[in-house]
């Protein structure tokens, strides 16, 4: 019976509605200008040095945009496939942990963002020191590191229950009266609070703290400035409706534990309940919560290009070229120098 739920659970449809069309033009869109703008971004900083910011941030930036390119490829255009196929193409553990190891590093990053520059402005002298080699250790370091957390998130609960912990989640947690282990379930929300929770407050801090200072600098520091506090801006807000999912999910998860339970109903009326349930509230929530999400992966470079001149210089200049208006045809090659 459990193994028949689990299946009906995997396999279920999800026939395309209002709100599906809905879904698949939001995630459209977000790849139309997430990917070739975050591809602009790592261009135009890695190759013609257009993003003129400190060392160490400049290397933090493109780290970002590789994070919003993989949100693209591994999240966005899958649920798009998915959505567009009337079913989960890739299976909810693919996207389940897209959804926490790149969000994971672009909050991490944000985080070093910040931290990084309030060193600068309280510690000017050694600004100058700073190197691209110190911003490529720290950024491998916080890639390694959501790594291994994912992992042993996978590995642990494979070793105890014998298939990994999104998959245990999806095909029985919500379906059956089996909890998984105390240790498994601590462990679980250790990870989280290690990824999002802590991240996310010193996120609001060190922006907070950036906020005072943006009145007391000038030149480059200020517009680097205020280039990481529209970032942890957009990011915090975009991430508001994600994490509190946890408000409809306790609904929903109690609702189904008494369903499953039921024993005077039978088992295509299980799923049948099971369908609408989740359609009315995990399938509806999830794709505005992902939808105000992935705003956060097309804005980043937007963000660039009004905050950063040099960037914006360096795409002024590009567009000019491919459309043949140019009046500085120099510009793009001074910046690589």
């Amino acid at each position: 019976m459990e193994n028949d739920v689990t299946t009906a659970a995997a396999t279920t449809d999800y026939q395309i509605s209002g709100d599906g069309y809905l879904l698949i033009g939001w995630c459209a869109l977000t790849l139309l200008f997430c990917l070739p703008g975050n591809t602009l971004v790592l261009v135009a900083s890695m190759k013609y040095k257009a993003i003129k910011l400190d060392k160490v941030a400049t290397i933090l930036i493109e780290n970002i945009a590789v994070a919003d390119i993989c949100v693209a490829l591994f999240t966005v255009l899958p649920r798009m496939i998915s959505a567009i196929a009337e079913k989960w193409e890739y299976g909810c553990t693919v996207t389940s942990l897209a959804t926490i190891i790149f969000p994971g590093v672009s909050i991490q990053l944000i985080v070093a963002l910040n931290v990084s520059k309030l060193t600068c402005l309280l510690f000017p002298l050694r600004a100058r020191t700073r190197t691209y080699t110190q911003g490529r250790i720290i950024a491998v370091s916080l890639w390694s590191g959501i790594l291994l957390l994912v992992s042993v998130l996978e590995i642990v609960p494979f070793i105890t229950l014998g298939e990994p912990l999104y998959g245990f989640y999806f095909d029985r947690h919500y379906l059956c009266d089996i909890d998984p282990q105390p240790e498994v379930r601590a462990l679980f929300y250790c990870i989280i609070v290690l990824c999002s929770f802590i991240p996310m407050v010193v996120m609001i801090v060190t922006t907070i703290w950036l906020m005072v200072y943006v009145q007391k600098v000038r030149g480059l520091s200020k517009e680097s400035v205020v280039t990481l506090i529209a970032i942890s801006v957009v990011f915090f807000v975009s991430y508001i409706p994600i994490s509190s999912k946890v408000i409809p999910g306790t609904f929903v998860s109690d609702r189904l534990e008494e369903i499953w339970n039921d024993p005077d109903t039978e088992y295509n009326a299980k799923v049948e309940k099971w369908n609408r349930l989740h359609e009315r509230y995990y399938v509806k929530y999830y794709a505005f919560a992902y939808g105000v999400q992935y705003v956060n992966s097309l804005v980043n470079p937007i963000i660039y290009f009004f905050t950063v001149k040099s960037f914006q210089t360096f795409v002024v200049d590009l567009v000019r070229r491919v459309f043949g208006k140019s009046t500085h045809t120099r510009t793009i090659v001074a910046l690589r120098k």
